[in-house]
This record gives C-alpha cells, structure tokens and sequence, in this order.
C-alpha cells in the first residue's frame, strides 16, 4: 500500500547458557553465560506505487560471563558480530505489467573466529539482485524469478556455526518457476 511506512525500535538484553567445545578435550557442555545487549531499527514501506523499501540496522555487545574459573569473562563469543545492516529497494518496472526488480545490499561486522579473542575476521558486505515476472494462465497464477546472489562477486569469510571459517557464497545465478493452483 503507497504512502504506508513501519519503523519499530528495540533493545534487549539477553542472557543465555554459553555453549562450548573444549579444544583440548574436544567435549561440548555449558560454561557460563553469554549476555548479549544491544538495539534493533527496522522500517519498510511503501512510500510510492510500485516501490517498496525496507531497512535494518542491529548493534549489540555479546559478552561471556561466569566462565569456569572466569577464563573467558569480557570475551566475545565467537562467529557474533556486533554490527548487521541490510536495506532492500523492491519496485515495478514501468511499463511491463508483472515484472518487478530487487536489490539487496547486507553488512555483517568483523568477528571473532576463537575462544580468546585473538584472531578476527573483517566485516563484509554483499549485493543481491533478482527479477520476477507474476503471470496468469487460466486460473492459476504463476511466478517466474531469476536471482543473483553476491552479484560484485565480493571474496569474504564468515564464521558459520560458531566453529568453522567458510567462504561467503561466490557470485551464484538461480532461476525458479512457482504456481498457485
């Protein structure tokens, strides 16, 4: 709907069982807490016909806490940034009845990829793009989509898991054809 637009606000604190893999006698159980803190701004809408907008920006501060013998008190856990942001521009393309396009730029902070905190991965950032073509034949309804995912084809890592280092995902195409019956 043109002209509606939602910006919500939140701030939590949150405080959790820290789940770890002990290294050097590779056994996983819980040692202390992790207290995660931080604030969440989101807005979407659709300020014109045709265009839709949406936005996110999270910033927290995970910290562990009450660790046995308090070895990792005021560490990070690992694989968490402590910044996100995502923003996604979705519109009609004039003229084509059906068709739409979307981009989608994400952000994820630099994290840390072990127990002590020494060693950090930079923060990243990714491009996606796609199109959608929504069409009738009869009375169904169809959607053909094409997506490209990491369309700059950005060379980053990220911490998945909390205990393996990955790639992001290389420049990747995709297509999808879906029908409402």
């Amino acid at each position: 709907m043109p002209g509606g637009t939602i910006i919500t606000l939140a701030a939590y604190d949150i405080d959790r069982a820290f789940i770890f893999r002990d290294p050097a006698t590779n056994i996983t159980g819980a040692n202390g807490h992790q207290q995660h803190r931080g604030i969440e701004v989101t807005a979407f809408g659709s300020p014109v016909q045709g265009l839709r907008l949406f936005g996110s920006f999270s910033t927290f501060d995970p910290t562990l806490k009450r660790t046995a013998g308090g070895l990792q008190d005021g560490t990070e856990p690992v694989g968490l940034a402590k910044a996100l942001a995502s923003a996604n521009v979705d519109f009609d393309v004039p003229g084509v009845t059906g068709l739409a396009a979307n981009f989608g730029a994400f952000y994820v902070g630099p994290s840390v990829i072990n127990n002590a905190n020494r060693i950090r991965l930079p923060g990243w950032a990714r491009v996606d793009a796609s199109l959608r073509y929504v069409f009738s034949v009869g009375d169904n309804e169809f959607r053909l989509q094409a997506n490209v995912d990491n369309l700059l084809n950005k060379r980053a890592y990220q911490v998945d898991g909390g205990s393996y280092v990955k790639t992001l995902i290389r420049r990747t195409f995709s297509a999808s054809l879906a029908v409402d019956f």
